[in-house]
């Protein structure tokens, strides 16, 4: 494989203007002339950040078009990996995130859900019925029993899923964490070599990620890989963050616990239209080793 050159930053050089023996290449800009040292190589080329969020199914995109770019994971929904699982599967994909709520009827999953519209509300009579989460959980069970490939992520952003509103004052995080402590041990019991997924954040946020470790760490049942959201404009947040985030699993004696760090969704929308805006997060991903 080719070496990945520590550049930081999307760049695309002319090639038709470059002698390939060179080991620098100037490029002039401008505002100054940049100057990257071809010759310094960092580490291979692993693909980390090669992957699509429910953009794939049985037939398109063409695989003439996805096999020059090696995907190395999807994430979708459960009817997205039941179109696209084998057909990505022979193509060499390795890892597949199947989003258990994004099958959860109402509007919860969307961010705004009346009272009794999320998993674990305390609805009017008091009550907390877990019905409509257990039957989701359990048909992703059966869905998935013969595809150990896929991970489970338990609920995609539910930081802006579980917010207080006028109809459920006392939506909060806290609710959520038992949302999650329910489905891994509903999970788990049924199949104990399940990969967990989860919080899947949609902004990182250390606080919140130290929170759920705790109850998750105090409940036992911490996910198997702990993610969340790069949605920002640049990539280069993705190398701190995991270093913060790393220290924090040092300090709480669990790093060996969870397997494996990973954001499985990152760029904005506004910078994803641009040309090359993607180069700073394929480049933070491999330099935080994600």
């Amino acid at each position: 494989q080719a070496p990945m050159w520590d550049v930081g930053f999307p760049l695309f050089v002319r090639t038709d203007r470059h002698d390939p023996s060179d080991s620098v290449v100037s490029v002039k800009t401008d505002e100054a002339d940049l100057v990257v040292e071809l010759g310094s190589a960092v580490a291979p080329v692993e693909h980390q950040a090669t992957g699509f969020l429910q953009a794939i199914n049985a037939t398109t995109p063409p695989s003439s078009t996805l096999v020059p770019l090696r995907i190395h994971g999807h994430r979708t929904n459960l009817g997205g990996i039941n179109h696209s699982y084998d057909r990505l599967k022979a193509l060499g994909v390795k890892v597949f995130h199947c989003v258990v709520s994004d099958s959860y009827p109402g509007p919860c999953a969307g961010g705004v859900a009346p009272l009794g519209g999320c998993p674990g509300d305390i609805r009017s009579d008091g009550t907390v019925s877990w019905h409509e989460w257990d039957t989701v959980i359990d048909s992703h069970i059966a869905a998935l029993a013969d595809k150990p490939t896929v991970y489970y992520d338990v609920w995609n952003e539910p930081d802006d899923a579980f917010k207080p509103t006028a109809a459920a004052p006392g939506r909060n995080l806290t609710q959520y964490f038992g949302v999650w402590a329910h489905a891994a041990r509903r999970i788990r019991a049924a199949v104990p070599a399940a990969t967990l997924v989860g919080p899947s954040l949609n902004l990182f946020n250390l606080k919140v990620l130290g929170d759920f470790l705790r109850y998750a760490a105090a409940q036992g049942v911490l996910p198997d890989v702990l993610t969340w959201h790069e949605l920002g404009d640049d990539g280069r947040a993705m190398v701190t963050d995991t270093a913060h985030l790393q220290s924090l699993l040092r300090s709480m004696n669990l790093e060996s616990k969870i397997q494996r760090l990973a954001v499985n969704e990152y760029n904005s929308q506004q910078s994803s239209i641009l040309p090359g805006s993607a180069g700073s997060f394929l480049a933070a991903a491999a330099r935080a080793n994600l």
